[in-house]
């Protein structure tokens, strides 16, 4: 916000009424405005001499029986509606509420979920694993260890991918980003010595060092639809515009990288710090106006998200079960420590199970390690669970089997379940 009290006026008790027709399917009307709209209200107000009007003119944020309308480019919350309104002057303000959420779900959302998605919030990312691999080796040595193509990665460029076993059995999922002297690779908490380990496992006289920086540094995400117009307004940096890109930058007068990462929704940014800067970063943002989210909102998120936890990367994984074939695999690039396992899974076409997410039919979400059934029988295990406001129930991440996959009947701890379908499935069926 501004700093600016909120002036409260009556909105005009005007009615006009627009026939059903195309743009307005409905036949509804808003008392006060031009002609009637389906979704949220923006206060398009019938006369120059309106109150608010005159409100908006002078830049001030002001409430009507439409809700609170913010100053240009402030975040406000608008009688807990989740929705996306023009602030004064015509630039996008955010309004948080419950865009892209059922009714029964949005009224037990976790704190800051409404924000993460649809408007802006940060959260600390506790315990993130850093690995660092510095020198005129790194890049190369790296690239026989990853499903992730390497070679031509731009300074300041990233990617996702994943590390394998010698079996072709996923390791850690993790974003590897190109800097000046090497490679900074970002996985989930209690992979960094795994990963470490693993590539010193087969440093010989490479010109490189392995290092696990996890302890080093801390994470904060900053995330929602409105994220990039904060972080744009109150840093001096450019933001990063494609996934995995980032850039060295300031915030609050302390310097980290800043990181675009699509994990938690499809605007996200990762900022890390040094770790004994990180509570003066969280103070920082506090003092600006930034909401805070809850641990659990953020996992809620991840598991509505489909991104893979180490509790979901259960033993003799492979990369193909995961489902991010486009994101982190590429299939044209030289050989790679696992490869076979995964070229030999590309030519048969499929893999036996795959990673879903289900709604479940219960007031609970059921706990990690309930068994996943159809007609009775054993199709998997549930890894993650939380409950989701976008699918409305509990829900849960869990490696089913193909036939579980394909079949009306499925159940989780004695509760009815069904899959999920992603966002590109959804648009094929339809």
């Amino acid at each position: 916000m501004t700093g600016l009290p909120a002036r409260t006026v009556p909105c005009p008790a005007v009615r006009t009424f627009k026939p059903m027709d195309r743009g307005n399917p409905t036949g509804r009307f808003q008392a006060g405005c031009r002609k009637p709209s389906r979704g949220p209200p923006r206060c398009k107000h019938y006369a120059a001499r309106c109150p608010v009007v005159l409100a908006r003119r002078k830049n001030l944020p002001f409430t009507c029986r439409h809700g609170t309308v913010a100053p240009r480019g402030s975040l406000i919350a608008s009688r807990g509606a989740l929705s996306r309104t023009r602030g004064a002057g015509g630039s996008l303000g955010c309004v948080a509420g419950n865009a892209g959420m059922s009714p029964l779900a949005s009224r037990s959302c976790p704190p800051g979920y409404r924000e993460l998605r649809d408007a802006a919030a940060w959260v600390e990312l506790p315990s993130r694993s850093t690995v660092q691999v510095r020198g005129r080796d790194a890049v190369r040595f790296v690239e026989n260890f990853t499903t992730a193509a390497l070679a031509k990665l731009p300074t300041g460029g990233g990617v996702e991918g994943f590390f394998t076993d010698a079996r072709g059995w996923v390791l850690a999922m993790a974003a590897i980003l190109r800097i000046d002297d090497g490679l900074w690779i970002d996985a989930m908490p209690g992979m960094g010595g795994l990963l470490a380990a693993h590539l010193e496992h087969y440093h010989i006289r490479e010109d490189l060092v392995v290092t696990d920086a996890s302890a080093e540094y801390g994470n904060l995400l900053v995330a929602g639809t409105c994220a990039a117009e904060w972080l744009v307004s109150h840093g001096d940096t450019p933001l990063p515009a494609s996934p995995f890109a980032h850039v060295a930058g300031r915030l609050g007068g302390i310097t980290g990288r800043i990181a675009n990462i699509d994990w938690y929704g499809p605007c996200g940014f990762l900022v890390q710090v040094p770790a004994a800067e990180l509570p003066r970063l969280a103070s920082w943002f506090v003092a600006a106006g930034l909401p805070s989210a809850s641990p659990e909102a953020v996992e809620a998120i991840r598991i509505e998200e489909r991104l893979p936890a180490p509790a979901d990367i259960v033993d003799k994984t492979l990369p193909q079960e995961l489902d991010r074939d486009g994101r982190a695999i590429c299939f044209t690039k030289g050989c790679y420590l696992g490869q076979e396992t995964v070229a030999r899974i590309d030519a048969l076409g499929h893999v036996n199970r795959r990673l879903a997410l289900l709604a479940i039919d219960a007031a609970t979400p059921p706990l990690p390690g309930s068994s996943v059934t159809s007609a009775g029988e054993p199709v998997g295990t549930l890894t993650s669970s939380c409950l989701s406001p976008r699918v409305g129930t509990a829900a849960g991440l869990a490696l089913v089997q193909r036939r579980g996959l394909e079949s009306a009947g499925l159940e989780v701890a004695g509760a009815a379940a069904r899959v999920v379908p992603t966002a590109a499935a959804a648009r094929e069926e339809d």
